[in-house]
């Protein structure tokens, strides 16, 4: 129990979020978009959590899915903003149906833990699935519990919100 309350803080820490990110990411072309949310990442870096605020609220009004991501986890984290897991988890949402990965392996947890959204290991499951399949590390090492708390309905229930969501979203990835 206790390494799974430190991988959930871990979770929380700002350098983590920093971290997957910056890892998760495409190589990037010299969009102004790109180099508008390196901007968020700076100010996010440097411990000016307003100034990302700002800089990804914007982006993500129109769609851009690391942006959705950071405030999802700005909100998640209370950093710039109040703390306010269900804040969080739209803003994870928006990500994840872009197919930001990160966004993803938060709602599973989310679900998981009724942080912000209601329990479902259905919920759950189906998130970490999406996030494996787009290489999200830390998806790995969490479906195995998540598997455990799904009865076997709900873990073929996640599989065919899985089908379906890649039915409605394609193979989508964040760009």
């Amino acid at each position: 129990m206790r390494r799974r309350r430190d991988t959930l803080m871990r979770k929380r820490d700002p350098c983590y979020l920093l971290a997957v990110l910056l890892l998760g990411a495409t190589p990037c072309s010299a969009s102004a978009t790109e180099l508008t949310f390196r901007d968020g990442l700076h100010a996010y870096n440097i411990h000016d959590y307003t100034r990302a605020w700002a800089i990804w609220d914007r982006l993500a009004d129109h769609d851009d899915a690391k942006a959705q991501a950071g405030l999802g986890y700005l909100y998640y984290a209370g950093l710039g903003v109040a703390q306010d897991s269900r804040r969080a988890a739209e803003w994870f949402y928006r990500a994840a149906n872009e197919g930001e990965t990160t966004a993803q392996f938060f709602l599973a947890l989310m679900h998981r833990n009724a942080d912000g959204v209601p329990a479902s290991p259905t919920l759950s499951l189906m998130w970490c699935e999406l996030a494996m399949s787009g290489g999200q590390p830390d998806a790995f090492e969490w479906r195995e519990l998540i598997m455990a708390d799904a009865t076997e309905p709900e873990r073929r229930e996640a599989m065919r919100l899985v089908a379906e969501w890649y039915r409605i979203h394609g193979k989508a990835t964040a760009r």
